[in-house]
């Protein structure tokens, strides 16, 4: 479970970073040109992902919470004029997409092993 979660943070972190570099979007305030897609809304949505994923099953509240804190994660990150709303949803999916794939890589690789 960690071991997932960990492989799948460390290679959003690179695609996120690459993305940011790649498309040079300035901030709405001004700051940076990094601002396409969010990181903050990439990870708060990956844990939202994880909790549903591993802890679901034992509360739909549990996803409810985490996949809320995500959103307002993203909703904080337009407010303060850091992100448009595109790169808070595109962090979002990026991490969201990642997370699954990470998920189901891993999963068919261990059916193989056993």
């Amino acid at each position: 479970m960690t071991l997932i979660y960990a492989l799948s943070g460390g290679l959003t972190f690179g695609v996120v970073k690459a993305t940011k570099t790649i498309t040079g979007r300035e901030r709405p305030d001004g700051s940076a040109n990094n601002s396409f897609p969010s990181r903050h809304s990439a990870t708060a949505f990956s844990a939202a992902e994880f909790l549903h994923q591993e802890f679901g099953y034992h509360s739909i509240w549990i996803s409810i919470g985490g996949y809320t804190v995500a959103t307002m994660v993203g909703a904080s990150r337009i407010f303060n004029d850091k992100h448009w709303l595109s790169d808070v949803v595109a962090g979002g999916r990026h991490r969201y997409t990642l997370h699954k794939s990470h998920i189901l890589a891993l999963s068919i690789s261990a059916k193989k092993i056993m």
